[in-house]
């Protein structure tokens, strides 16, 4: 039987080791880059969402109003509270309600309440 050098088994482990932490290293290094990016894209994420609902909070009347306008509704009152806006429709045929009611209905709006009669319409949206 031929003998193991123990020298070698030293080396060897020693060798072993040092790959093993040196992979270890840098594998905690890239760990730590992902999660940088990860925080980086979760804060992005947080800030576009705020935009978006900033901007669709403050361009509600204008957009609801230029629908009324593409359905050529021109008897469009609204009631801003700190929570809803309500709209009223007075007077219009069937034919405008229909489509203001299906664009509002396709649109991304929060609707609380949609009344709709023959000629009338009233709607409150969340801001």
């Amino acid at each position: 039987m031929s003998k193991i050098n123990h020298f070698f088994i030293l080396i060897s482990s020693f060798v072993l080791f040092v790959i093993l932490f040196v992979f270890s290293y840098n594998q905690q290094k890239q760990l730590q880059q992902d999660i940088q990016k990860l925080l980086h894209i979760k804060k992005l994420a947080f800030e576009y969402n705020e935009l978006s609902t900033m901007w669709h909070k403050k361009n509600i009347i204008k957009s609801i109003m230029k629908v009324a306008s593409k359905s050529n509704i021109k008897n469009i009152s609204y009631n801003q509270t700190k929570k809803e806006i309500t709209f009223y429709i007075k007077k219009a045929t069937t034919n405008q309600l229909d489509r203001f009611v299906n664009d509002i209905l396709n649109d991304s709006y929060q609707i609380l309440q949609l009344d709709i009669a023959k000629t009338t319409l009233v709607l409150k949206v969340a801001k």
